[in-house]
């Protein structure tokens, strides 16, 4: 294609110059083209066929026929087919079925079909993507379209040049080297190269959202500014370069105080991230909710802003969220992840003398004289010994359990006891609770019950010690 005419000029331009930018990433390893037989996808392949030859990374032309025309299939597979032997580059071709089912329901599905087989092509050929022929039009489409549903300034970035995908064979990169060009250039690119290039006939039904868009939204903004389509790519630029600012900056801002694992994210410090101004919260919460769901995984406007009010109440509380997970708002600390069934009751024989484990707690029970009894405490407990004597064991709490601390008239519910003292929600069914004859005799944090304490009378002390496992 020596005597190239300025369309396809222009497009073998921009793949060029995307080659370079991305030269390191790219490492010189094949590059996956997946061509439908319309003008953009084959326009991508005579791009990338212009290229010099040292310049131009190894081809594999893959078509997915996705069963909904049955009738265009192989119309569409033999124009691939032809294009790809002219540009000498291997051809691999993937069907799904979908007979008698209606496109509005058969889409989704085809879609993610279609990007498996992507991604299976990709990995046969140790590509190191799958390049698409989505261009500024559809740039702008996708603006308007996520606008429309309400998408913040990450949605509002629309496609990026480079990004990787979740398909059910596995995650995919997708290079998308024209999204500076029209459709009508990439229509020029065919006509210039003699390519014949199919018209998919849905593209023009209005029942789908994005044909709306297309077909009656873009050209009336196109009365307004002729270059509609260029300022929203334009806008879709600059939103994902704002945003990619705004999160770096709200990573910055929670990475002193956030500990992420496998499966969960956990911020120590609910006042300091009470004070992260919502855009940078929002883009935290993002971030974290990625990383429990996994890439691409986004969170509602509504439950961005669930999760702040929790943030910012004095009393916390939880938020259940798709996928069995849970955010959890505690006196001091925030946590996401998956939601915790509750503990089996357990329940324990305290050794007196001896240390006792409970979960992730260890109760250390000695017998002293009144005179050597240390000061009680949060986690140190002095009872009257003779209620070892009967017998003691420590358990996890019960519904309904009920007990009456020192200096309290009667009992109370325990659960009112614990939130009154701050207890978070996730350690509550952990609490070794000290139990005898009449109940709960001691719970860490808390004081130990009428009936336990230590009156004049007593002749020994029963001194309980609770730490926490990691802490022994």
């Amino acid at each position: 294609m020596r005597n190239m005419g300025p369309a396809t000029r222009r497009a073998s331009n921009a793949v060029g110059s995307f080659l370079r930018l991305h030269a390191a990433r790219l490492g010189g390893r094949p590059i996956v083209l997946a061509v439908s037989g319309g003008a953009d996808s084959l326009a991508l392949l005579a791009a990338f066929g212009a290229l010099a030859p040292k310049r131009r990374p190894p081809l594999v032309v893959a078509h997915f026929s996705h069963g909904l025309r049955p009738a265009a299939a192989e119309r569409e597979a033999r124009i691939v087919a032809r294009a790809a032997a002219a540009f000498d580059a291997p051809f691999m071709r993937g069907h799904a079925k979908a007979a008698g089912v209606r496109q509005a329901e058969a889409e989704a599905p085809a879609r993610a079909a279609r990007y498996a087989f992507l991604a299976e092509v990709a990995r046969a050929h140790d590509a190191v993507g799958v390049a698409t022929g989505h261009t500024l039009d559809d740039q702008a489409e996708t603006v308007l379209l996520r606008l429309a549903r309400g998408s913040g300034l990450r949605g509002a970035a629309a496609m990026r040049p480079w990004s990787t995908i979740d398909t059910p064979a596995g995650p995919v990169t997708i290079l998308r080297s024209l999204l500076g060009l029209s459709r009508a250039d990439t229509e020029a690119v065919c006509a210039e190269a003699g390519l014949r290039f199919a018209r998919d006939p849905t593209n023009r039904s209005v029942r789908f959202a994005r044909n709306r868009i297309r077909h009656r939204v873009l050209p009336e903004l196109s009365r307004v500014n002729p270059r509609a389509a260029e300022a929203l790519a334009r806008f879709a630029e600059d939103a994902r370069e704002d945003d990619a600012l705004l999160r770096d900056l709200a990573m910055a801002r929670v990475a002193p105080f956030e500990e992420r694992t496998d499966g969960a994210v956990s911020w120590r410090d609910r006042a300091r991230l009470r004070s992260i101004d919502r855009p940078l919260l929002a883009r935290a919460l993002e971030s974290a909710w990625a990383h429990v769901r996994g890439r691409g995984a986004t969170l509602t406007h509504a439950q961005v802003e669930a999760m702040r009010r929790l943030i910012a109440s004095s009393e916390g509380g939880t938020l259940r969220l798709p996928g069995g997970m849970r955010f959890a708002a505690e006196r001091d600390t925030c946590r996401l992840g998956r939601e915790r069934a509750a503990p089996t009751p357990r329940e324990e024989r305290l050794r007196v003398p001896g240390a006792t484990r409970f979960g992730p707690w260890r109760v250390e029970a000695s017998v002293v004289p009144p005179g050597e009894a240390p000061e009680p405490s949060a986690s140190v407990a002095v009872l009257d010994a003779e209620v070892a004597e009967r017998g003691l064991a420590v358990r996890s709490r019960r519904p309904g359990d009920r007990y009456a601390p020192l200096g309290m008239p009667g009992p109370v519910k325990l659960q009112d006891l614990l939130v009154n003292a701050k207890v978070p929600r996730a350690e509550r069914d952990l609490l070794p609770l000290v139990c005898g004859e009449h109940g709960i005799a001691w719970v860490p944090g808390l004081r130990v019950a009428e009936w336990a304490r230590v009156v004049p009378a007593t002749a020994s002390v029963l001194v309980l010690e609770a730490s926490r496992a990691s802490e022994a």
